[in-house]
């Protein structure tokens, strides 16, 4: 397979203060909350490693020298290298220290990600289309628990949806990215995966979504999604 090569570098942006999850992430920070006997952060290395990728970046900043003492045990250790932010950057803003590392493609997830799937042909699929942004995305069923009311112009009720369920395609934060992407992240400056897709798009790069099914993906960034993991 074109993608089969382990000297793709995977990189875990693993810096955010993980707000959604206190009061957790008040003491502890998110990559190590457990699931079944290993921490997140633990279940996504070993993950990629099944697929034999050995190179992996993990991006710091709230509660670093937790994550990195937790980790000194850990069997993987000797294939990590850690970057720490000094400030918070944002979601990807920190890629832009990594530059130099990065060459050709590279895959990067957010550490509260758990997805089960052959990263290889994730990898195949980006490279194959040539795309400068491939992003993994779920269908995700949402129920508005109210009735959902239609109105017109003069605010006269024209129907009445109780409850209405609708299907959306997520990003699941899992993503493979051409290296030449990070010209347009500016070093030390706070940014967003959403900031930087949009500024891709109107440049007309090529950005390409890869579907996967909500089973295959395990969000343990809200504690609603992390209940239905442990059940």
């Amino acid at each position: 397979k074109i993608s089969s090569d382990t000297n793709v570098p995977v990189v875990i942006m693993a810096g955010g203060q993980g707000k959604r999850m206190q009061p957790f992430t008040s003491i502890l920070p998110k990559p190590l909350i457990p699931i079944g006997n290993k921490t997140v952060i633990e279940n996504i290395l070993e993950n990629f490693n099944d697929y034999n990728f050995k190179k992996f970046y993990i991006t710091l900043n709230y509660k670093s020298r937790i994550i990195k003492s937790f980790l000194s045990d850990f069997r993987l250790k000797k294939y990590i290298n850690y970057f720490i932010e000094k400030k918070p950057l944002g979601t990807i803003g920190s890629l832009k220290n990594l530059q130099t590392k990065l060459k050709k493609n590279f895959i990067l997830t957010n550490a509260d990600t758990m997805i089960d799937i052959d990263f290889h042909d994730f990898l195949e699929f980006h490279v194959k289309n040539n795309n400068d942004i491939t992003i993994a995305t779920a269908i995700k069923k949402f129920q508005i628990p109210y009735g959902a009311c239609e109105i017109n112009n003069k605010g006269i009720l024209k129907s009445i949806n109780e409850k209405p369920k609708y299907n959306l395609m997520v990003n699941t934060g899992l993503y493979v990215i051409k290296s030449n992407v990070l010209n347009f992240i500016t070093k030390n400056n706070k940014m967003d995966m959403d900031e930087l897709l949009n500024k891709l798009l109107k440049k007309r790069k090529r950005v390409k979504i890869f579907p996967i099914s909500e089973e295959s993906w395990k969000d343990v960034g809200q504690w609603e999604e992390y209940n239905k993991i442990k059940k």
